[in-house]
């Protein structure tokens, strides 16, 4: 079939691109492998320390993406990665990358997981601990180079990477591979654009919003880098999915597309004996 050879031999060609890229931002910093890449200050509208850009972030985030609750509601999803396949321990904890207000932190100590979380924006890291939670403020990048080999059991990061630019995305996900114990999970969860809504609206919301991530690039991009098995997981479809499908309102196709997964997630393993 000419489109599937098409389709494959597109799949082929971005498996080498991104190859090529991996190997180029491992030989930029091969004098210092553990110091994360510099970022143009245009991809960072919300990296500065100031009270003004916290607050900014802090009422964005309570009126355009949730409250607490709310979020720990939706996150709930992840709970049966975390307690069904490793023992998260004090030596080797959770890392969450821009942790933010924290509400996933919240999540895994209510289910007695130790995790640990960093984010620059010094407003939500003064509520976060307020909650009790143990977090940092600081560069979460900045924090992943200097960390460890095998030091945490899983890395996460939940809306985070659509802000960066894609090197810095490649960036991560390579020293994760590092950072993470054997058996250990990468997860990137980010807002799905196969929903029409989200691509042409909502992820627009955000001013600070570099590109949207489909899970094909993500997970591509795990799996060059060496994470087996990647999985994709299609989250959150809009309350009104159910109505258009049971109605019979609109085509199930276009239903979907347009109230379909609100967002996405890609989940890589650190192999526990090297490929």
């Amino acid at each position: 079939d000419r489109t599937v050879n098409r389709i494959q031999g597109d799949l082929r060609f971005e498996h080498r691109r991104l190859a090529r890229l991996i190997d180029a931002i491992g030989e930029s910093h091969s004098a210092e492998p553990r110091t994360a890449p510099s970022k143009p200050a245009a991809a960072d509208p919300l990296s500065a320390t100031s009270e003004l850009s916290g607050r900014f972030a802090q009422g964005f985030e309570e009126r355009f993406r949730g409250p607490r609750e709310e979020i720990k509601r939706r996150l709930r999803v992840h709970l049966d990665r975390v307690t069904g396949q490793r023992v998260i321990t004090a030596a080797q904890p959770l890392l969450d990358i821009g942790c933010g207000r924290g509400e996933w932190l919240e999540l895994l100590a209510e289910h007695g997981l130790k995790a640990t979380g960093v984010d620059l924006n010094p407003v939500q890291i003064e509520e976060a601990r307020a909650a009790g939670l143990d977090v940092h403020q600081g560069d979460a990048i900045a924090w992943l180079g200097k960390a460890a080999d095998a030091s945490f059991s899983m890395i996460t990061a939940h809306h985070l990477v659509e802000h960066l630019p894609f090197e810095t995305v490649v960036w991560i996900a390579r020293e994760a591979l590092r950072v993470l114990a054997p058996g250990g999970i990468l997860l990137f969860e980010t807002p799905n654009p196969r929903n029409i809504l989200v691509s042409t609206t909502g992820f627009h919301m955000d001013p600070t919003h570099i590109r949207p991530l489909p899970a094909e690039v993500l997970s591509t991009l795990f799996d060059t880098i060496g994470f087996f098995p990647v999985e994709s997981r299609f989250l959150h479809p809009h309350e009104k999915l159910p109505v258009f499908l049971n109605e019979h309102r609109l085509d199930p196709e276009l239903a979907n597309l347009f109230f379909g997964p609100q967002d996405h997630a890609v989940l890589g393993t650190r192999p526990k004996v090297a490929e």
